[in-house]
């Protein structure tokens, strides 16, 4: 029976991580071990694969010090992974305190520590960050989200990969995970507050979930899980419509981002409201307290006569004048220098063995894109992939690094897809954004530098 229930549980998160392509042979891959059943599981199953992989993995265990147990906790992964042979880090940390000082919730706080530990540990090597996400997760997340009012991409609920950090058991429930420790007498921890309704999670799982399994819908955890899947079909398809709709009706001119009113009319609603969403969102230089209302009131600017404007979070500004809808940040208007003209064109038919090595003209993975891409000045939060395991570095190191003077900084254009930085014109591109032989559609940028004008 044990021998079935770890083959059945094995080859399931195998091809899970196969299908997502989490892993490659030789990967430095460091795992957050809680101690709990499902990072218990997911440190055994990646022990198993790193023997046929040939996987360097190791251990990060965060000391939240918010509980009496908590020490015994991390002695009890630290004694786990010495008896596998798999190196240790044992990381501590303030939660309470950190949660205090920052106005965060313990749980949010809590999460920004633990994946600070993970990436320390890793730092800028290539490599994985493996967590213990599944499916029951994935299920309250989407409904936490939901409650909330979140839009389509909140109810995708948790990626497989997102960037290094992968998710091997997303593929399965937490009975699962339980029932392949118990068969395979594997001991495991129990974090005590998981079994109080002291955070919003719990409630979620305790109240709804749980409830909605047994008396509404058995395997509706599972079903929740396959509608995630078709939800971030429908978003990735929606990202790639914004982002040619964006093309047609967005335009830059100084420090200014401009759509043109007659054209984004044109465009489907939805379409155009989330064309609007992201022009606002990169004038912010960030999403958070930008809200379904303020999107509205621009999209409703749209239809109205003469010059009419109206004030944003961020100190933004949007006017429609004629024609023209323009997003500017109220203490850019004075400050920044005018910004060079810019062009763009999507290529179908390229050779990926010409890219161009002009400084000044640069070639990018068109579907790779999330947003509008726009030619702008530094804006904080910005940052680029530095390597191909999608390493980021801020764009402030950056420049540091490259010894860019202070004072020169702030007149730098750059292409920016949100706050990732697709190009620091005159510089480097960003890796994530590179032409490969898997590159179905460049989208070729030229910026006109300063002594050609």
């Amino acid at each position: 029976m044990r021998a079935r229930s770890y083959l059945r549980m094995k080859t399931k998160v195998f091809e899970y991580i196969t299908k997502y392509e989490m892993l490659r042979e030789g990967d430095r891959v460091v795992i957050g071990v809680s101690g709990g059943p499902d990072s218990v599981c997911l440190l055994f199953l990646l022990h198993e694969f790193a023997r046929t992989m040939k996987l360097d993995i190791e251990a990060v265990h965060v000391n939240h010090m918010l509980r009496e147990e908590a020490d015994d906790e991390e002695k009890f992964v630290s004694d786990l992974c010495a008896k596998l042979g798999i190196r240790f880090h044992a990381a501590r940390a303030d939660v309470k305190k950190y949660a205090e000082e920052t106005g965060l919730s313990t749980e949010e706080a809590g999460r920004i520590i633990r994946y600070d530990a993970f990436k320390k540990v890793l730092g800028l090597n290539e490599g994985r960050i493996a967590v213990a996400h599944n499916k029951n997760d994935l299920a309250e997340t989407v409904m936490f989200n939901l409650f909330r009012g979140s839009g389509l991409k909140g109810l995708c609920g948790i990626e497989p990969v997102n960037g290094q950090i992968i998710r091997p058991l997303l593929c399965c429930q937490r009975s699962e995970i339980m029932d392949y420790l118990e068969k395979n007498g594997i001991e495991y921890v129990i974090d005590k507050s998981n079994l109080t309704d002291e955070y919003t999670r719990n409630k979620i799982r305790h109240h709804i979930i749980e409830y909605a399994e047994e008396n509404i819908v058995h395997g509706c955890v599972s079903n929740i899980a396959r509608a995630t899947e078709r939800l971030s079909c429908a978003e990735s398809y929606i990202k790639k419509m914004t982002l040619e709709a964006a093309t047609r009706c967005a335009f830059t001119e100084g420090p200014e981002i401009l759509l043109y009113a007659d054209k984004l009319k044109e465009e489907d609603p939805f379409i155009a409201e989330n064309i609007i969403y992201e022009m606002i969102a990169t004038a912010a230089g960030a999403k958070k307290d930008i809200t379904s209302e303020h999107v509205a009131n621009v999209y409703d600017l749209l239809y109205t006569d003469g010059t009419k404007e109206i004030d944003l979070p961020y100190g933004i500004t949007v006017r429609k004048e004629y024609n023209r809808v323009s997003f500017l940040r109220n203490k850019d208007r004075d400050e920044a220098p005018e910004l060079p003209p810019v062009t763009q064109r999507i290529l179908e038919d390229f050779d990926p063995e010409n890219i161009p090595r002009d400084n000044y003209t640069k070639w990018f993975d068109y579907d790779k894109i999330s947003n509008a891409c726009v030619l702008r000045y530094r804006a904080g939060g910005d940052y680029l992939t530095v390597n191909a395991s999608c390493g980021k570095k801020s764009l402030q190191d950056y420049m540091v690094n490259e010894k860019i003077p202070k004072d020169k900084r702030d007149s730098i254009p750059i292409l920016a897809d949100g706050s990732h930085v697709m190009w620091v014109v005159g510089y480097r591109i960003s890796e994530y954004y590179k032409v490969t032989a898997d590159t179905k559609r460049v989208l070729e940028v030229t910026v006109c530098p300063s002594n050609d004008r």
